[in-house]
């Protein structure tokens, strides 16, 4: 039963039928709230959008970054005068997001806002200044960008009325010294999972029937690399060339020409298989065909960076497989992993060549389901909606 305290406006530009990450983890908050929302998302040209989603009611605008958020705030204006909106919720992805809502917030300055983030913008770690001056092949965000709409994403804290984060890290990241003294107004609310469905989405698996599949289900660019497992696999090809030969390193998702270039000039290239863009649900398929499921954190220079929790880690548990991390230690996704006793590497080569023998060597290593259940979207889900229903 949908909770009446009128319509909630949410700025989401990915969201569908803008496809992408950031859509379905928008998506997934929304169908297990039990508050009713009107979405301005992005427009995807003859993309249409086919959700089933009975509390929301979803609105395409044109445009990108500043002419997008322009427009959204002029739907807001256009619809406002029926709706009446007492609540909206700006998303960071793409980072004008919050500069939409800092519009609407100047149309209404009354409204209660809700600040979602799911990245720094501003002092984002992937953020490289040298994108300003060469074509960077790693596909890095635009420093200068970035900078342009941190600036409203910073006016957002302190504007916001609610401040939520999908994990621990980012927000102290993202809040610095701030931390405490806006602690009332911080929800923590994981990406999450819509529940194990191990044989939900599986096929026989007839070319890599003796082989041991380890795949990993997303992007592979700037900082986040294939460097570390390269290495691995080179000293695995040298120390137990039986067991290299018996891997796949399965791909689903863009690379860029950098590391296309990186494997292609490395002596285990015949590991992997670079399967390309898929949509979301054939991902799910392509998870389901794993033996073992695989998340590369990005490589930073400074620690303390590895503030992101990857949100294909959720959908991984919802397929039911082993996960294997190459993570730091002191990471966001290390502290997914260690509760629900994953497989965690740090990012060094002997070390993850090391787990790598035991996951093709060993016995079929069973996941306890009973840890990826705890992490179900509808338990943070309450959480949002009951701090909602005090704004």
């Amino acid at each position: 039963m949908m909770k009446d305290m009128g319509r909630i406006f949410m700025l989401a530009w990915a969201f569908p039928p803008i496809p992408g990450g950031e859509s379905v983890v928008c998506e997934r908050f929304i169908k297990y709230s039990q508050l009713n929302y009107d979405v301005c998302s992005g427009f995807a040209g003859d993309q249409k959008c086919d959700l089933n989603l009975p509390n929301a009611r979803i609105y395409p605008v044109k445009g990108r970054y500043f002419l997008w958020s322009f427009r959204a705030a002029r739907l807001f204006r256009k619809l406002d005068k029926f709706n009446h909106y007492k609540v909206m919720i700006s998303r960071v992805m793409p980072a004008a997001g919050h500069f939409a809502g800092l519009l609407v917030k100047i149309l209404k300055p009354r409204i209660k806002w809700v600040v979602y983030f799911s990245d720094p913008i501003w002092n984002s770690p992937f953020i490289s200044f040298k994108s300003l001056f060469i074509n960077d092949r790693t596909h890095r965000p635009n420093y200068l960008l970035m900078k342009i709409f941190g600036i409203p994403a910073r006016i957002a804290i302190s504007l916001g009325d609610l401040l939520v984060f999908n994990n621990e890290r980012l927000a102290r990241f993202i809040l610095g010294k701030k931390y405490a003294i806006l602690k009332h107004k911080i929800v923590i609310a994981p990406y999450g999972h819509e529940g194990i469905k191990p044989e939900a989405y599986s096929e026989t698996r007839k070319e890599y029937k003796r082989k041991f599949v380890l795949s990993h289900v997303g992007q592979i660019y700037g900082n986040r690399t294939f460097g570390v497992l390269i290495d691995a696999l080179k000293i695995l090809k040298v120390k137990h060339p039986e067991l290299y030969d018996r891997l796949v390193i399965m791909q689903v998702g863009f690379v860029c020409d950098a590391e296309i270039e990186r494997i292609e000039k490395s002596s285990v290239s015949d590991r992997f298989h670079l399967m390309g863009m898929v949509d979301y649900y054939t991902s799910l398929q392509m998870m389901q065909q794993a033996d073992c499921l695989l998340v590369i954190d990005p490589v930073f220079d400074r620690p303390g960076c590895n503030i992101y929790v990857p949100a294909k880690i959720f959908d991984y548990m919802a397929a039911g497989k082993p996960i294997l991390a190459i993570a730091d230690k002191d990471s966001a996704t290390a502290d997914i992993v260690r509760s629900i006793e994953g497989i965690l590497s740090a990012q060094v080569a002997n070390d993850l060549c090391g787990k790598l023998i035991d996951l093709i060597a060993g016995n079929p290593i069973k996941p306890d389901l009973k840890k990826y259940e705890i992490m179900h979207s509808s338990i943070h889900a309450a959480e949002v909606d009951k701090k909602l229903l005090t704004l």
